[in-house]
Formats: structure tokens, C-alpha cells, sequence
């Protein structure tokens, strides 16, 4: 995790430096799935705190207010490591099964048990099927310092 957070290049905007950071441990712990569960099963561990600390640091950087700091950088850390679990046990789950075919029949499960008129949501996200993780990770990072800077104007 120390070289996740060494490598972040000085010269980067403050918003690109979390951006960056939080990528790089995604990336870490996606090819080290048992990372994600580990760092999320013993929180008081000094790797978990360095991460804690990091992206403080760079949010501080970026303006993010003081009384702000505790709950945006716990914000962060919480979707980094709940969605870092998820996506292990995906990692597992794709060692038995194809992770387009399984993914496309829990979609298909999801049409099929779900009335449209009852759940008119499930018709939107069938991009399930053929999303990217790490996309998908970087996207929720974005609603969150959306709502972080928001915040702290």
C-alpha cells in the first residue's frame, strides 16, 4: 500500500491525486483479492490506517473542510474496502463460472422474478452483464467527491 501511495505523482491536481490513490489500491487489491477482506476484517492494522491517512491527506490538499475531513476520508475508505470484498469474492466466484455468463443470467433472473410495473429500476441496469469493475469503482469515486466538495463549499 506504501508504494500505491508513493507512486502518485506530486505534480497531479489534488482531486487527481485521490483519484489516483484510491485507483491504485483497487488495482492492488484486485490482483491480491485477499487484501480487500483482510484490511476490512482488522481495522486497527497499521496498512489500514496509512490508507486512512493518505487519502486524508489529499483531501485536506484539495480543501476539503476540517469538520469534514473524518467523515469524507470514512467515506472513501468504506466504499474502497466494500466494493474491494465484492469484487474478491467475484474473483473467486469467476475461478468456477464464466463472469459474463453469470452475470448475464443473475440479470436474466432479475427480469424474470421482478415485475416491470413493480420494479421498473431492474429494467435499467442490465449493463450488469458486460460492466467493468474498475470503471465502475472510479464512477462511485466521482459521486463521492461530487458530494464531498459539495459539502465543503
Amino acid at each position: 500500500m506504501a508504494d500505491v501511495a508513493a507512486g502518485v505523482a506530486s505534480e497531479t491536481t489534488p482531486e487527481e491525486s485521490v483519484r489516483l490513490l484510491m485507483m491504485g489500491i483497487f488495482d492492488a487489491i484486485q490482483a491480491h483479492p485477499w487484501v480487500g477482506a483482510q484490511l476490512a476484517r482488522e481495522p486497527w492494522q497499521t496498512a489500514l490506517l496509512e490508507i486512512f491517512f493518505e487519502i486524508c491527506s489529499r483531501l485536506q490538499v484539495l480543501g476539503v473542510a476540517e469538520g469534514e475531513l473524518f467523515d469524507a476520508a470514512s467515506t472513501l475508505l468504506s466504499y474502497l474496502l466494500g466494493v474491494a470484498s465484492q469484487y474478491a469474492a467475484g474473483v473467486s466466484l469467476s475461478r468456477h463460472t464464466d463472469r459474463a455468463a453469470f452475470l448475464s443470467a443473475a440479470v436474466e433472473d432479475w427480469l424474470d422474478r421482478r415485475e416491470s410495473s413493480d420494479h421498473p429500476f431492474v429494467r435499467q441496469v442490465t449493463r450488469l452483464a458486460d460492466h467493468d469493475d474498475r470503471d465502475q469503482f472510479i464512477a462511485g469515486v466521482e459521486v463521492i467527491l461530487d458530494g464531498v466538495m459539495t459539502r465543503s463549499r
